[in-house]
């Protein structure tokens, strides 16, 4: 065998051993991004979750209900 055959034998063998390794490195951090998004994309819902229900029980719900008054809140604010 000559010398170039070795030279590309050892390039196929250290390709062969390092792009699994390179491939997992990528599928743990591709991994971790997502889990990242995922969970701020959580916290994000969780505190609009919190200021919708902060806003509904700030309302005034005390008064009494009838037709007028229920016809003029919903003119207001809607629905």
């Amino acid at each position: 065998m000559g010398m170039l055959s070795k030279f590309y034998a050892a390039i196929i063998g250290l390709m062969t051993v390092f792009f699994p390794v390179i491939y997992l490195f990528g599928r743990k951090a591709g991994k971790d991004e997502v889990t990242a998004e995922k969970l701020n994309n959580d916290l994000a819902i969780s505190g609009e979750m919190a200021d919708f229900y902060k806003a509904l029980s700030d309302e005034d719900t005390t008064d009494p209900v009838s037709p007028g008054t229920l016809i003029e809140r919903l003119r207001s604010n809607g629905l």
